[in-house]
């Protein structure tokens, strides 16, 4: 006790149990001192806490009497048996272990006595042979014997008890039902104080290995199979060497694997040669154009790329990072040396599982097809790219909200925008002018409606200035789903100017600018079917003009010609149409005038005539002129024939006048 607590006798004396151990030891043992004053003996077993560590005591309490008889005092005895409660429940521990792996394995499990009497079977020993618990109690070893080998069994079973310990036994076991059960294990015997008093053996079911075996066979007849009719090219390749080379660097403290292969190339030299090619399948002979496997396996030098460390490399990194899966596009030649297009996929065990880097799957999908239409689709969209950068018609490609997408050169020169500006904006924002915003909506709509579009309208560049334009739309349509637009715009620019100018030429007179013949005589059918009243005409004939061409030449009567014209536009209104209808005919329409109208505009010319010969008197420029006025229905036609006449009328007073002032002055 003094050695357990710690304490002198002196320092235990006297003292109470809650004194040594605590009120909650001390109630538990008040309870047993309470049934030894009552005369009886106390025997049992106390948890204590001693120290800080918890003590199991075996305490057997006896009453102490005087010699009346009369219980005086407790005698109590208190043994330390913790290490011995340990050790049992570290049995009852171990024994439960056991009994659950014994239960639990797939093996049959028996232990026989010296008689042959079933002591102990395990789970599957009862499933293989059909016989519940209480059945085996009944069976001796004789029962499960074929009688084929009932004898050699025996044989086996004596030597055992004898001592021999048999290592290696086949024989076959008989199910409840009469079934055989081949069997094979080995069997021991078990010894209490140096006697032999059971055996034990271990067997294995034979039919669950054949079943095993058969499995595994047909596994590897579906594996081989599929390996040798997968259209795919399957290579299995050896990368252990590999492996261990890797972790051999990463016990050396490399880390960074990608600098290390940089700064030691030959490692990928090494690492190529120690690759080994253990089987590739039918579908690789054929596409390398080999005749068998040998002769591919012999010949792998000339089907590998010119870069195949650098794809090496990268299944090397791949490794060294753990990964599990890797996939890369290289490039093979076949033995006729025609070029191959292959996608790679290599499925690396877990890096944990190292002897797994004997056997290593690695696939290779003959891609060429597809890459050539990712070629044509490049070479398309390069050809297309450069289309449409280079074209001199504007280009805009737009989304189905009518948001630009891109546009080209030619589009950021013609309305001033960048690409930058113009991306993810509106159309109608930026080039369309607001009195077209309707117009280019309908557009919008149509060509996202299917339709395509040509029309001629006008823009709006970024300066706010306006462009005609030739606008050309469609849709773009994938798989039959429009997913957007496109728009090209031609500037009209230069053509409207040409067309103006022809327009203009068409209608005037080049020599004086003033409307031509055919100009007029349209003007004058327009007149006569709107049936415009009051009408008047104005016919002019220019004095002298051949003499001037004669005498000064042809120069100067075109001169002459530009004057008559300007005095001529000078002396009439707005919407009056002055035109030069012949060598030296001029002819105007005067819509709305009546003969009051007329008279004003026959002295207006009179007066401007007067002014220029007044400030140009060595070519002063003479007319003869007549006007005729309707006001009620009258074909023009006549009423031209009538100034025509009156214009006749006028030059012969000035010839009749210019005869007298002769006679006179002579």
């Amino acid at each position: 006790m003094q050695h357990l607590l710690g304490l002198s006798k002196t320092e235990i004396l006297g003292k109470s149990d809650a004194d040594l151990f605590g009120e909650a030891a001390a109630q538990t043992m008040r309870q047993a001192d309470l049934q030894v004053l009552r005369g009886k003996t106390f025997r049992g077993e106390d948890c204590i806490e001693v120290q800080g560590q918890l003590h199991v005591f075996s305490v057997v309490k006896t009453p102490l009497c005087d010699p009346q008889g009369r219980i005086s005092g407790i005698c109590g005895i208190a043994r330390d048996i913790t290490a011995q409660k340990r050790a049992e429940i570290a049995l009852q521990e171990s024994e439960a272990h056991f009994r659950e792996l014994f239960e639990n394995a797939s093996d049959l499990i028996q232990s026989v006595d010296t008689e042959g009497r079933f002591l102990y079977v395990n789970r599957a020993w009862q499933e293989a042979l059909g016989y519940s618990a209480e059945e085996v109690k009944q069976l001796n070893l004789i029962d499960i014997l074929a009688p084929e080998c009932r004898e050699h069994c025996l044989g086996l079973f004596q030597r055992i008890l004898q001592g021999e310990r048999i290592a290696f036994v086949n024989a076959t076991f008989l199910t409840k039902d009469k079934r055989r059960v081949d069997v094979e294990g080995s069997i021991s015997n078990r010894l209490v104080e140096g006697k032999v008093v059971a055996t034990v053996g271990i067997y294995r079911d034979l039919r669950q290995r054949e079943e095993i075996e058969r499995a595994l066979r047909a596994s590897e007849a579906r594996y081989r199979n599929i390996f040798e009719t997968a259209a795919v090219s399957i290579w299995e390749e050896d990368f252990s060497a590999v492996k261990a080379a890797i972790e051999e660097l990463r016990q050396q403290g490399v880390t960074d694997f990608e600098r290390y292969l940089d700064e030691h190339p030959q490692f990928l030299h090494l690492a190529a040669q120690n690759i080994r090619v253990r089987d590739v399948n039918s579908t690789t002979v054929r596409m390398f154009g080999a005749q068998n496997k040998d002769q591919l396996l012999d010949n792998l030098a000339k089907i590998l790329p010119a870069d195949s460390l650098s794809v090496l490399k990268e299944e090397i990194l791949a490794i060294a990072a753990g990964k599990t899966y890797f996939v890369s596009e290289t490039v093979n030649c076949t033995l006729q040396g025609k070029r191959i297009d292959v996608l790679v996929s290599i499925t690396f065990p877990p890096p944990e599982n190292i002897e797994a880097f004997h056997s290593v799957l690695v696939t290779l999908m003959d891609i060429t097809a597809r890459k050539q239409v990712e070629r044509e689709v490049e070479k398309q969209r390069s050809l297309f790219q450069q289309l449409f950068e280079n074209t001199p018609v504007a280009i805009a490609m737009l989304d189905t909200q009518d948001r630009l997408v891109r546009v080209n050169r030619a589009f950021e020169s013609l309305f001033g925008y960048t690409q930058e500006e113009v991306a993810g904006h509106y159309i109608n924002d930026l080039i369309i002018p607001p009195e077209r915003v309707e117009e280019a909506s309908g557009l919008s709509l149509a060509v996202f409606s299917g339709a395509t579009i040509d029309k001629e309208t006008v823009r709006r560049r970024k300066d706010h200035s306006l462009v005609p334009v030739q606008v050309y739309a469609a849709p773009i349509q994938v798989s039959n789903e429009i997913v957007g637009g496109y728009a090209m715009y031609l500037d009209l620019s230069d053509r409207k100017q040409k067309e103006q100018k022809l327009e203009y030429l068409s209608s005037h007179d080049v020599l004086t600018g003033l409307y031509n013949r055919a100009y007029f005589e349209e003007a004058l059918a327009r007149l006569e079917e709107k049936s415009t009243l009051p009408i008047s005409i104005l016919v002019a004939d220019v004095d002298g003009l051949k003499r001037i061409n004669d005498e000064f030449g042809h120069s100067a009567g075109d001169d002459l010609l530009r004057s008559a014209a300007e005095i001529l536009r000078a002396s009439f209104r707005a919407q009056d149409v002055v035109a030069r209808i012949g060598g030296d005919e001029f002819a105007v329409l005067l819509p709305g005038a009546d003969e009051q109208v007329a008279e004003q505009l026959s002295r207006r010319i009179a007066s401007n005539l007067k002014r220029y010969n007044l400030s140009h008197p060595q070519m002063p420029v003479h007319l003869s002129y007549g006007i005729a006025t309707a006001t009620q229905p009258l074909s023009l036609v006549q009423l031209f024939s009538q100034a025509d006449h009156k214009m006749y009328e006028h030059r012969a007073r000035k010839r009749s006048r210019k005869r007298t002032r002769t006679v006179n002055d002579g």
